[in-house]
């Protein structure tokens, strides 16, 4: 998933469109730093927590990139 959501986070930058999470902002200019945050601490993270806590932390980011798609199919559209 993080994978997933890395991709949409490029393509959106690709196709022009502002991050509006600043900390995000500030990282897509560096392409170390983006896979240090988008893949490399978040194996850290689950590595590091309880298996319980996995699960809800997954249902949270797939929420996030249920948002982030219908974001980018309602600008599609609207263009």
């Amino acid at each position: 998933m993080q994978l997933l959501d890395l991709a949409l986070t490029l393509f959106a930058a690709s196709m022009g469109y502002t991050e509006l999470n600043p900390f995000m902002l500030s990282v897509l200019s560096s392409p170390l730093q983006l896979v240090l945050v988008k893949l490399v601490i978040p194996a850290v993270i689950i590595w590091l927590l309880p298996g319980k806590l996995i699960l809800p932390g997954m249902a949270l980011l797939a929420a996030v990139i249920g948002w982030n798609i219908k974001e980018l199919l309602s600008l599609a559209l609207a263009l």
